[in-house]
């Protein structure tokens, strides 16, 4: 009997470190820290700790940013 794969796919929990990030937002490391969480009117995505001095991005959630940052219309735009 075979036991269900209860893992997601590999591809949608695939983490990214911060010049990945970089690459995909064309935003640099101080703008990145300063867009995270609600708080800043962002909401960039919370990295998650990989190790005692390690952060990466869940690739889902910084494409799911970039998705809703394409939707928002520019000031001025009717």
């Amino acid at each position: 009997m075979e036991k269900a794969n209860q893992h997601a796919s590999p591809l949608s929990v695939r983490l990214l470190r911060l010049p990945d990030v970089e690459q995909l937002t064309g935003l640099r490391k101080s703008s990145i820290y300063a867009h995270m969480g609600k708080e800043s009117g962002y909401g960039f995505p919370v990295p998650v700790r990989i190790g005692a001095r390690a952060v990466a991005w869940r690739e889902s959630e910084v494409l799911g940013w970039i998705s809703s940052r394409a939707q928002i219309k520019p000031r001025g735009d009717q």
